[in-house]
């Protein structure tokens, strides 16, 4: 089964209903959510789904990058946290390269990585 495929089923998409998030019903929103800022935004996610606007088009990568030591040593903890924290949806792991020229994304070296736009919340990053 292609990636899109599985994708679509994970998410239970279909043909006649392609959003991603069926719990994001627009006309409940609209209804809840009368007069918050970002309405216009957050129904358009509901419809279509986020849209991530790029700076420039995606950099080829011939090779993978080499991980630190550090990973290698502690490979299964680091793959359950990492599993954990997207299952959560606390977390999403992008490539640098993708990272940089994401236009709704701030980056920062540390422990907390990267925050998406700061009318988002932190459950939402």
């Amino acid at each position: 089964m292609p990636l899109k495929a599985f994708t679509e089923l994970i998410r239970g998409q279909t043909q006649d209903d392609y959003r991603p998030n069926k719990a994001m019903t627009p006309s409940v929103l609209r209804r809840l959510c009368a007069g918050y800022e970002h309405l216009d935004e957050l129904l358009d996610i509901a419809n279509h789904g986020a849209r991530v606007h790029l700076t420039s088009p995606l950099p080829l990568q011939p090779t993978f990058p080499r991980n630190h030591p550090s990973a290698a040593q502690r490979l299964p903890v680091l793959r359950a946290n990492i599993r954990k924290e997207q299952d959560l949806f606390r977390c999403l792991v992008l490539d640098e390269d993708i990272a940089e020229i994401w236009t709704e994304l701030s980056c920062w070296r540390g422990r907390q990585g990267c925050r998406g736009p700061a009318h988002i919340g932190p459950r939402h990053t």
